[in-house]
C-alpha cells in the first residue's frame, strides 16, 4: 500500500473516530505506513469498513492487518489444497488406466504366430 493510500485510510478513521490520535497524527501516520506497506489497499479498506460498522473504538494496525493476511493465507492454502487434489485425482486416474490396459488382451505379434 502506498503512503497516499494509508493517508486515505487514516482520514476515514479520523472521521469515524474523532478523538483518535489527537496530536499524534504524524507519528501515527508514519507507523501505519510502515506497518501496512505489504497490505493491499482494497483489502485494508474493506477491513476498515467492517471494523467501523461493528466497533466503538478505532482499529489497531493488527485489526486491519489480520483480515488481510488471513485472506491471503486462506487463498494460499486453497491453492495448495486444489493442487494436492489434482495430483491425487491424476494418480487415481493413472492407476485406473493402467488397470484397464492390463485387462485388454494383447494382440499376438507376427513372430509369435509364425513360430506356432
Amino acid at each position: 500500500m502506498t503512503a497516499q493510500e494509508v493517508h486515505r485510510l487514516l482520514a476515514v478513521i479520523r472521521v469515524a473516530y474523532p478523538n483518535w490520535q489527537k496530536g499524534q497524527e504524524i507519528a501515527a501516520s508514519n507507523l501505519w505506513e510502515e506497518a501496512l506497506a505489504d497490505i493491499d489497499y482494497d483489502a485494508a479498506n474493506a477491513a476498515l469498513k467492517r471494523h467501523i460498522s461493528t466497533n466503538k473504538f478505532a482499529p489497531t494496525i493488527a485489526e486491519i492487518r489480520e483480515p488481510c493476511t488471513k485472506t491471503r493465507s486462506e487463498n494460499t492454502l486453497m491453492v495448495r489444497s486444489r493442487r494436492d487434489l489434482v495430483r491425487a485425482l491424476s494418480a487415481v486416474r493413472r492407476k485406473e488406466l493402467n488397470e484397464h490396459r492390463e485387462k485388454i488382451p494383447q494382440p499376438e505379434s507376427d513372430l509369435q504366430r509364425n513360430n506356432v
